[in-house]
């Protein structure tokens, strides 16, 4: 056994014990906990790696108990529109935490979504007016080159639209790109008598999740509070799915099936930000599957490009982007995450691509890694791996 192996499994037992030691103490204090103490432990204990099973399964199912009695108190005492926006931030991470780690009781799940539903009403009735952004009435002229979005399904609480590339599902009162608004692009469809949030960048103009400017695809929005609670808790219980048509390079036939569990952070200002994987990240997780390989009209590999099916567990920021680069296969054309030695080539199309007035980012200069050498299996976990 090398000494650098020895090192590492010291550091993973000291590790180990300290994490038993610390579960150990809140076992004890978790009737002081109030329900943003009792989300921040569940977090800690789901994203843990420690080998302490039953003790981690104990932990959470007491702590679920805990959390019914704390609820109760809370959704008594909360007074004004902070602290509910609060409360209902830390359920939704409770509720995460004990969906990551299959400790969601039905009982449980039931306590929460109905206070979650209590607290959503406490917000809509509570709303005298609502606040509308310091922007233009009218939408900027369309770029030719540019589609429109759709609203494919407009029903009770929320909508769902089809997003073109070169739109941003901006969700505050400046837009983080020069893209066009897709909140402004609702608003020009849907009134806001009956479509509050949609108007109020307090709330993401209803917004529960996003796509990347250049992408395009399904996003949903919440038109009510109770609409947002509805599409949130769904999100925090892993209930949506989500799967995505990319092109990466570097995938051989080989490689068909692979899940990808790396921890990701965001590194950098705004706009200008990174998500990356490593090891103090938030959990990510990332299925793939190669669905064809790409070839040119005279029968040669596109660059060794693929088409692929992706599916998220999780939804970080730039997960998908940065877990491809992560096993050495970025995405295609994406000059943010892809580096300069990276290129598509066809036979007939020797010149610069042209340039997307809404896409004005900055090549990766980094390196790009090596996928692993033990990413054999169906399965590949980094965590597991550095033991193995």
């Amino acid at each position: 056994m090398s000494s650098s192996f020895r090192v590492a499994m010291q550091q993973v037992g000291v590790h180990g014990r300290f994490l038993h030691a610390a579960f150990d103490a809140a076992l004890k204090k978790l009737n002081e906990f109030d329900i943003r103490g009792l989300a921040n432990l569940a977090w800690a204990v789901a994203v843990s790696r420690s080998n302490c099973a039953h003790q981690k399964t104990a932990l959470l199912t007491q702590l679920a108990s805990a959390a019914q009695v704390a609820l109760r108190h809370q959704l008594r005492s909360v007074s004004n529109e902070l602290e509910v926006r609060s409360l209902i931030f830390s359920l939704l991470s409770l509720a995460w935490a004990l969906r990551f780690q299959s400790s969601l009781g039905r009982d449980v799940e039931g306590d929460l979504y109905a206070g979650l539903r209590h607290l959503a009403r406490v917000l809509e009735s509570s709303r005298c007016r609502w606040p509308r952004p310091d922007r233009p009435l009218q939408m900027a002229s369309l770029p030719k080159e540019l589609n429109e979005p759709i609203v494919i399904l407009n029903c009770r609480g929320m909508v769902v639209a089809l997003k073109p590339p070169g739109w941003e599902v901006d969700t505050s009162a400046k837009g983080q790109s020069e893209a066009l608004s897709l909140s402004m692009f609702l608003q020009s469809q849907l009134p806001p008598e009956e479509n509050n949030l949609l108007y109020d960048f307090n709330y993401g103009f209803g917004f529960v999740h996003r796509l990347d400017v250049a992408s395009s695809g399904l996003i949903l929005a919440a038109r009510t509070f109770d609409g947002l609670i509805c599409l949130q808790w769904q999100k925090a219980l892993c209930a949506i799915d989500r799967e995505y048509i990319v092109v990466c390079t570097g995938l051989g036939e080989t490689l068909r099936m692979v899940t990808i569990r790396a921890e990701v952070a965001a590194r950098g200002l705004h706009k200008y930000s990174r998500t990356l994987t490593q090891d103090n990240g938030l959990p990510a997780e990332t299925r793939l599957r190669t669905v064809a390989q790409l070839n040119t009209a005279s029968g040669g590999l596109l660059g060794g490009a693929s088409l692929v099916v992706i599916q998220i567990y999780t939804g970080r920021r730039h997960q998908i982007r940065a877990h491809t680069r992560f096993i050495g296969h970025p995405t295609a054309c994406d000059a943010w995450y892809t580096p300069n030695a990276v290129r598509l080539y066809l036979e007939d199309l020797l010149q610069p691509m042209p340039l997307r007035a809404w896409v004005r980012t900055p090549r990766w200069v980094g390196e790009l890694i090596p996928p692993p050498k033990d990413m054999v299996g169906e399965v590949y976990d980094p965590g597991l791996a550095a033991v193995q």
